[in-house]
């Protein structure tokens, strides 16, 4: 059962942060949890918002 919630909430915070930018706060709204509470989410699964703010960067095209 263990093994089952932790998966869940896994995938459930990566589709947060991933639809978000990796806006913690924006993430959190979207569970209704507090940002603390999501963020202790993500701590306890070892998840780096800046993973999924670095992926909007690379697709981004600047020109000088």
């Amino acid at each position: 059962k263990r093994r089952v919630v932790a998966s869940f909430e896994r995938a459930f915070i990566h589709s947060l942060l991933s639809r978000t930018d990796g806006n913690i706060s924006a993430a959190a709204r979207c569970a209704r949890q507090h940002r603390r509470a999501f963020w202790a989410l993500m701590k306890k699964h070892d998840i780096d918002a800046q993973t999924y703010r670095d992926a909007e960067v690379g697709s981004s095209s600047f020109f000088i």
